[in-house]
């Protein structure tokens, strides 16, 4: 009678064992924020708030220029214009190297006087593709405050 107990109670052992969780093993939290897709990717921090401006991401060379350029449904557009598409860091003005920013519609632009940057990390120019990424002080043309945006890009473009 012993020996059937034990033959009952080693399996449940076992199974109450092999069921523990293992501490390790990190649950992410739900919902998973994701800011568009490899490829199809502009997202910032405006002012350190967080905004994914992937909805509608457009990437177009022209002229020697790329134009990025993305919406978020509720807070605005962001547009870059890259004037130098080498890679490394380059300043962003009013004149060269644009970041445009349009909130509840009011404009915030860089400018000449407090110039921010645009780092290109890579420039697939066969496969047309450009990561990198970007921060600035932006102005209103309007006066009033400034905004502080940074963020980055990974935009697959077309050429035209």
């Amino acid at each position: 009678m012993k020996h059937t107990a034990l033959l009952f109670l080693i399996p449940a052992i076992l199974l109450q064992v092999a069921c523990v969780k293992d501490d390790n093993e990190a649950t992410p939290e739900l919902p998973i924020a994701i800011c568009g897709i490899d490829g199809m990717r502009l997202e910032a921090h405006v002012d350190g708030s967080e905004a994914c401006f992937s909805t509608s991401l457009i990437g177009n060379l022209a002229d020697g220029q790329i134009m990025l350029g993305g919406s978020h449904p509720t807070t605005g557009t962001l547009a870059i214009q890259l004037d130098n598409l080498a890679t490394g860091t380059h300043a962003a003005s009013g004149n060269a190297n644009h970041i445009l920013l349009v909130l509840g519609g009011m404009a915030y632009e860089s400018s000449d006087e407090v110039p921010g940057y645009i780092t290109i990390s890579s420039h697939d120019q066969g496969g047309n593709r450009i990561k990198g990424s970007f921060s600035a002080q932006l102005i209103s043309p309007e006066g009033g405050p400034t905004k502080t945006a940074s963020g980055t890009f990974d935009v697959t473009y077309i050429e035209q």
